[in-house]
């Protein structure tokens, strides 16, 4: 059953990243919203000042995307009256149209159960890194990015239904890494959402949409079923993709994200970094080195542009660095993430 405590929510309230940058008059309102959304029953507010629109609409930006949980949230009625005394009663409406309140209870009820099979799973004694990959490896197994259907820009279209949009994928992720207790936030540009997550005291960037190769129009990923390159990586790479330039009201801000030491390909790939000597042979040993222990799909990044032309020149000299070689099956190209995919039989 949902609460109407906002400090007894489904994760720590300090993880609410935008939540954190409102001022005192502002969370005051977001937190009467809050317990209206929660409760799917209006409620009134009572202050000595009248809200702007520009503070209102910071409001709802951080109820829209910094809380997952709130996946019925779809608009509400505001109204307000003041007395002789100068203050002012607001009332918040929740409205709508698809659901009703039993509803809701009910789908609140089902996504709690989802979650709690989730975490069921989880790796026991895992760092983080091991259970944000827990958490987007089941997006990517029971989530299909789909546009066709109704409802699939909530984390309950992600976990429950297992079809959804970027917004999501990324408000599913955000929910799911919260309630593991790994801070998360949602990020978007004009015309696509994915995630901010900090692992193991660092920040990263992470698309678990264009890392599902379930219905996803990257060709770079499609049938690859361990190929992750938008995982835990820097500002550097993840804003080079025209797709993925922040829009954001206002007076928001995001963490900055330098490190990569928790991506997918330092942790379960393959990286050579920037200015790294003798590249080219040290490329090729990792390569060896991976097929001779039985790994037959190798995410690469070379974290730079020459490194990168080693890399493309390796990917096709492939039989001269491995010459006994019989089960190359192929290898896909990623320049702008400086990364490729290798495949063997």
């Amino acid at each position: 059953m949902p609460s109407a405590n906002f400090e007894d929510s489904w994760y720590d309230v300090s993880m609410r990243y935008y939540y954190q940058q409102l001022t005192a008059r502002e969370k005051e309102m977001f937190r009467a919203i809050y317990q209206s959304a929660m409760d799917y029953a209006p409620v009134t507010l009572q202050v000595s000042h009248a809200y702007t629109d520009e503070e209102t609409q910071r409001v709802f930006f951080s109820l829209w995307y910094d809380c997952p949980e709130l996946f019925q949230f779809e608009s509400y009625q505001t109204s307000y009256q003041q007395n002789g005394a100068g203050e002012y009663t607001y009332t918040f409406t929740p409205s709508n149209p698809y659901i009703t309140r039993e509803e809701y209870l009910r789908r609140s009820e089902r996504i709690r159960q989802a979650m709690q099979a989730i975490n069921q799973a989880m790796p026991q004694n895992a760092d983080d890194y091991e259970t944000e990959l827990a958490c987007y490896r089941y997006l990517a197994e029971h989530c299909e990015y789909l546009i066709d259907e109704p409802n699939t820009t909530t984390a309950y279209s992600s976990i429950v239904y297992g079809y959804s949009q970027c917004d999501g994928y990324s408000k599913g992720l955000n929910l799911l890494l919260r309630c593991a207790g790994i801070p998360c936030l949602y990020v978007m540009s004009d015309n696509h959402s994915w995630n901010i997550v900090r692992i193991n005291g660092a920040w990263y960037q992470c698309d678990a949409t264009w890392d599902d190769p379930l219905g996803n129009a990257n060709v770079f990923l499609e049938g690859q079923d361990d190929c992750l390159p938008h995982l835990n990586i820097p500002d550097r790479l993840m804003l080079r993709l025209d797709s993925h330039a922040y829009s954001l009201p206002e007076g928001f801000t995001v963490p900055v994200c330098t490190e990569i030491r928790d991506s997918y390909t330092c942790r379960d790939g393959i990286y050579i970094s920037s200015g790294t000597p003798h590249a080219k042979e040290r490329l090729e040993e990792a390569i060896r080195t991976a097929y001779a222990a039985g790994k037959r799909k190798m995410l690469i990044r070379a974290d730079g542009d020459r490194e990168y032309s080693v890399l493309e020149q390796c990917a096709s000299g492939i039989y001269s660095i491995m010459p006994d070689l019989r089960h190359f099956k192929s290898y896909s190209e990623m320049p702008e993430l400086y990364c490729i995919y290798f495949e063997f039989e």
